[in-house]
């Protein structure tokens, strides 16, 4: 559970520095495509996964799942936490 709410806060605090809260409101929607969105382009979502890496000190592999699973802000989330209980 720690590292649940670990990666949402990390994440979450990520996304609101690429973006205004306009753009997304008070509550990050699960349904939220991160590229689709405009808030990340290709190059700035590989950023957004190395930052990640970086600050949760972990190996994120999207390699088993599709642009349309990983680049969706729910879907992400739960890739993460499953990189977690992988280790």
């Amino acid at each position: 559970m720690k590292r649940k709410k670990e990666v949402e806060r990390v994440l979450e605090k990520k996304i609101r520095i690429a973006c205004s809260e306009e753009e997304i409101g008070e509550k990050i929607s699960d349904d939220l495509n991160l590229v689709q969105s405009g808030i990340y382009d290709s190059i700035g979502f590989l950023e957004l996964i190395a930052s990640l890496e970086d600050e949760l000190e972990i190996e994120i592999d999207l390699s088993e799942y599709s642009p349309q699973e990983f680049t969706n802000y729910g879907k992400l989330k739960k890739i993460i936490e499953l990189q977690f209980t992988e280790e």
